[in-house]
């Protein structure tokens, strides 16, 4: 799950070289509340789709006295099979941040302030603490190559639920979240 509230997006297109003939890009997976993945079909139609982030856990599910009513943030994976060289996965799609002011009471500190520190660790090429950017502390994003763990011909970019234990400088001691 991404940090945003949500993100709107179009199912990604594989385009040939000239743009003449583009097909739908498939291996697209969701986790839902439940922990069961699915493989989205989409429609190479008109489809838009809305997928809740971590954003929702940080800023709205912590005040709703009843959980069951809570947001589920979306886990997803993305299973990219290499194309000809000259094609490109192409797609669209926005985040919906919360606003500079939302306070984060698991963190500390207000949206803005998160988002700056975020920005500033980069900027001078310091790692960026684990739960910052892509999700809390207790989702990560990895990629993995799927060839070490099958023999398909692919590449697989998860957003997992993973304990996370971060040292002293703010790094995750495991391995370093990549963004999305």
């Amino acid at each position: 799950a991404d940090q945003g509230f949500f993100i709107a997006f179009t199912p990604g297109m594989i385009v040939q070289a000239g743009g003449k003939d583009m097909t739908m890009s498939d291996g697209f997976y969701i986790e839902d509340s439940q922990g069961r993945q699915s493989l989205v079909q989409f429609d190479d139609e008109d489809d838009l789709v809305f997928m809740m982030g971590d954003g929702v856990n940080q800023y709205i599910n912590n005040r709703f006295l009843d959980q069951a009513r809570s947001l589920h943030a979306t886990p997803h994976s993305l299973t990219i099979t290499p194309q000809n060289p000259s094609a490109a996965r192409v797609w669209y799609g926005r985040m919906f941040l919360p606003p500079n002011d939302a306070y984060n009471p698991q963190v500390g500190a207000s949206y803005g302030d998160i988002r700056r520190l975020s920005i500033e660790a980069t900027s001078e090429g310091r790692a960026i603490p684990a739960g910052v950017g892509c999700s809390s502390t207790s989702l990560k994003a990895r990629i993995q190559d799927t060839n070490a763990l099958s023999n398909a011909n692919s590449m697989r970019i998860l957003a997992e639920e993973e304990e996370v234990t971060a040292d002293p400088e703010g790094e995750d001691a495991e391995e370093s979240a990549a963004p999305h």
